[in-house]
């Protein structure tokens, strides 16, 4: 039977948490194991839902009875399902000024003068968002990361 540690490699935390929850579904003799998810969660410091979340994946995936796949198919699986669970992106309120926040900006405005500009335009939108956009979209020198 596998040791429930030492096998993860992935470099990636929450995919070798993922690993080793699908590991402790049975103790290192092989028995089943009745670790509730708040324990399993503690000692691999992820919260409890994550793990219950993990083990109903596990759970549809078959890897809750009978043998494992190897370590390879494993971590395959694991892949595939992280890949579904991308966040959604979010899109920034001053995305839809951005020709005029880089006009201002070629004039030599900065931020907080841009965010100003824009508020009376008729942006609503917070000052963070404009200085996100700047530092986003511009070099350290002011030029654009093409030129950077």
């Amino acid at each position: 039977m596998r040791e429930p540690t030492g096998l993860l490699s992935s470099g990636n935390r929450s995919k070798d948490a993922h690993m080793e929850v699908v590991f402790r579904r049975t103790d290192p003799c092989g028995q089943h194991s009745h670790l509730s998810s708040h324990s399993i969660a503690r000692s691999l410091r992820i919260d409890r839902r994550t793990v219950q979340r993990i083990q109903a994946w596990a759970q549809e995936q078959g890897l809750l009875a009978g043998e494992l796949p190897d370590m390879a198919e494993l971590h395959i699986q694991v892949s595939a399902f992280y890949a579904k669970a991308a966040p959604p992106q979010s899109h920034s309120a001053v995305e839809a000024y951005r020709e005029v926040v880089v006009e201002l900006h070629r004039a030599g405005h900065e931020a907080a003068a841009i965010w100003q500009r824009l508020q009376e335009r008729g942006f609503g939108g917070s000052y963070s968002a404009v200085w996100r956009l700047c530092r986003d979209t511009f070099c350290e020198d002011g030029s654009f990361p093409a030129d950077c």
